[in-house]
């Protein structure tokens, strides 16, 4: 299978349990919703998320629902987004001021969109809490140096 046909086809969303283990019985089980949109900068944060309905939430909350839900935090990602005048700024002008206006993305726009994405995925818990239960759904940002993700632990 060529590169170019596993980035076109969208795979499911993986379901872990919380705990890292492999195992079946465990009480709470994770979904990771994998950025699918371009990087904001050079780093992690993506500008949108998958947005396929995970089967797993079927019991938990419904596809339009869902759909509601990555529609607000897509949206809110892209408005967060650099423009492309600063995308194109910093990187012209990085040779003259020796790479600190690639900071300028880090401190002010990467950090406007975390918060933005953090402040929206808050939003989508309580929404599910209102639907299902106290505690029974949490949606978290999760992020590593290079990569990031929507995690959904449901308890």
């Amino acid at each position: 299978m060529s590169a170019a046909s596993d980035i076109a086809s969208p795979s499911p969303s993986p379901v872990v349990p919380a705990d890292g283990s492999t195992q079946d019985d465990s009480s709470s089980n994770i979904i990771r919703l994998r950025g699918t949109g371009s990087r904001i900068g050079f780093l992690g944060l993506y500008n949108s998320y998958d947005s396929h309905y995970p089967s797993e939430l079927s019991n938990v909350l419904s596809e339009h629902e869902f759909d509601r839900l990555m529609d607000e935090i897509n949206e809110g990602l892209i408005i967060r987004s650099p423009c492309l005048t600063c995308t194109v700024l910093q990187y012209l002008c990085c040779p003259c001021t020796l790479g600190l206006s690639l900071a300028c993305v880090r401190c002010m726009c990467l950090d406007i969109a975390r918060r933005g994405l953090e402040k929206d995925l808050t939003s989508a818990t309580f929404a599910c809490q209102r639907s299902v239960g106290l505690g029974k759904v949490e949606w978290r940002l999760k992020e590593t140096a290079w990569d990031s993700w929507i995690e959904i632990e449901i308890s």
